[in-house]
């Protein structure tokens, strides 16, 4: 039943898209992931028996999606637009697990893994590919097909973050060493990959990648079967060759990729983000901040904790959770997931299969921690498929299982459909519109007299915020703008926005609102940039508004 692979194909766009345009920079990498869950439940629904297993993952699932309503119904989430792409997230690793479930129902563990791995392998040379062009700084010979890397950045192929790609490559690492495990791959060609994609991991300079890769070696080396003897080797190999790449790149002149022990070894601005939310939860433990709401958790943490990076991500999975749906509803979904692991780990440990799996996802849950790979689709399907076959080769025989109607695969499926095809054409004109904006703004060309602004009807989040982009700050505005520059600027961190709400408020009788916008840059921003604020706040001043005096000026 190789058909189940299909989908895979599809994913493997997601790692050749090379577009990445704003606002939603990542999506048209996700395009092709959403696509591939499709497919699959297609597949799934057409293989299928008259009646299948539910996946297990669809009871939290269904939890999450319920809390989305609430919050939407409650008012938490200003935008329901925010509320449709949470949804197709979350029905996108639901359908991702039942397509796990059921490919792992049909072959044989050793088919599933070979499978995975092949993928994995596939996309991550890729990559790395794409990542050699950008060190050799050739990439404009690929015409359009390769990301040109900003100067003196790291590579990360077409992911568009170093540590996106660094995962990818430890994830394709140990897919090869499970395929020289399972016979497919001799040393003599594993090892000398093994070393190229250490090569690649080096290049990245990803601190995560080499904590993943450390914990990785560690786990399997003391969980591997006795037998996996190719498998220790390799991973030594392969350890040897990231401690060793990463010691060249320091010592030797690389030109702007070059690494330096204080690059590698710095915590970075993550702990000062960490601050600044935990002081935001501590705002609002109960119920939390609400989905996609996490720049707004950060601004009231800044107020308390000020810091210079801006983020819509918690960079750990476990304090996204808790700003999200609060903490009890957070600690009780902790409790069940950590003793659902508990529950599942000696079985895991003793299925050569699950195992394998369970290696491919140290890199993603590490990751995790640090940063947010779970917010893009790729790596969330990735995951779901795994999870699906892993719950299925490790359930308890004898447990209860909740079976559906074969026709629930194929509603899934139209659903998801509809759902998916609504955004992309919601999100095209949303794109154009942006572009548009940004030339107005920055007052480049002229917009045909002609043009109208498409209507945003399910991302209402960027509908509202293209609007905002064309309002000017003057006295006498309508009330509805004032508020609608405040929703816009509450959902999204951009320092120009936050100005120019402050402006307004200022403008129009309301000083302690526009002091707060302007708290807002101060303690979320760099000193540069804020000076740069207070400057033209002054000027507007002195040569047009006088009655900005009256607001002080933090």
């Amino acid at each position: 039943m190789m058909v189940y692979t299909l989908p895979l194909f599809v994913l493997l766009f997601s790692f050749l898209v090379s577009e990445h345009f704003p606002p939603w920079t990542a999506y048209h990498t996700e395009v092709p992931a959403f696509a591939s869950v499709v497919l699959a439940l297609v597949l799934c629904w057409r293989a299928a028996s008259r009646r299948v297993p539910l996946a297990s993952v669809a009871l939290p699932i269904g939890l999450l999606v319920l809390s989305v309503l609430l919050q939407l119904a409650l008012g938490q989430l200003s935008y329901v637009g925010d509320a449709w792409v949470v949804v197709a997230y979350l029905l996108a690793f639901l359908a991702a697990a039942w397509w796990g479930q059921q490919w792992a129902e049909k072959i044989r563990p050793q088919q599933l893994v070979f499978g995975i791995a092949v993928f994995l392998l596939l996309a991550g040379m890729l990559v790395e590919f794409q990542m050699l062009a950008q060190w050799l700084q050739v990439e404009a010979r690929f015409g359009g097909w390769v990301i040109d890397k900003p100067p003196h950045g790291r590579p990360y192929g077409n992911l568009g973050q170093p540590n996106q790609a660094a995962t990818l490559l430890v994830m394709a690492s140990v897919a090869l060493i499970l395929l020289q495990e399972l016979g497919k791959v001799r040393r003599r060609v594993a090892w000398p990959a093994l070393l190229f994609l250490a090569w690649g991991i080096v290049l990245t300079q990803s601190r995560t990648a080499l904590l993943s890769s450390f914990l990785l070696s560690l786990g399997l080396l003391a969980t591997a079967p006795a037998h996996w003897s190719r498998a220790k080797a390799s991973i030594v190999i392969w350890m040897a060759g990231i401690m060793v790449g990463t010691g060249l790149l320091q010592i030797m002149p690389w030109g702007d990729t070059s690494a330096t022990a204080t690059s590698l070894t710095s915590v970075g601005l993550r702990p000062l983000m960490w601050r600044q939310l935990l002081a935001a939860l501590t705002e609002s433990p109960w119920v939390g901040w609400g989905w996609l709401q996490i720049a707004s958790a950060q601004q009231a943490g800044a107020l308390l904790v000020p810091g210079v990076e801006q983020t819509n991500y918690a960079h750990n999975a476990i304090l996204d959770l808790l700003l999200v749906v609060g903490i009890p509803a957070g600690g009780a979904f902790l409790l069940w997931l950590l003793l659902t692991c508990w529950r599942y780990a000696l079985r895991i440990l003793a299925h050569e299969g699950a195992l394998s799996l369970a290696y491919v996802l140290v890199p993603f849950l590490v990751h995790s921690m640090l940063e947010f790979p779970h917010a893009y689709a790729y790596y969330l399907v990735l995951v779901g498929v795994i999870l699906g076959a892993m719950e299925q080769w490790t359930r308890v025989p004898s447990g209860r299982r909740i079976v559906m109607p074969r026709v629930v695969l194929g509603v899934l499926a139209v659903s998801l459909t509809v759902l998916y095809l609504s955004l992309a054409m919601d999100y095209a004109g949303v794109e154009e519109d942006f572009r548009v904006n940004r030339f107005e703004n920055r007052r480049l060309g002229s917009t045909p007299v002609d043009y109208r602004p498409p209507k945003a009807r399910l991302l209402t989040q960027y509908g509202e915020l293209l609007a905002a982009m064309r309002l000017r700050a003057v006295p006498d505005m309508q009330p509805e703008d004032l508020a609608l520059l405040q929703r816009v600027s509450q959902r999204f961190s951009w320092a120009p926005l936050y100005f120019r709400t402050a402006l307004a408020l200022g403008l129009n009788g309301q000083a302690e609102l526009a002091q707060a916008q302007l708290n807002k840059i101060k303690a979320m921003y760099t000193a540069e940039i804020y000076d740069d604020a207070r400057d033209n706040w002054l000027r507007m001043q002195r040569e047009q508004y006088p009655q900005l005096a009256r607001i002080a000026l933090p």
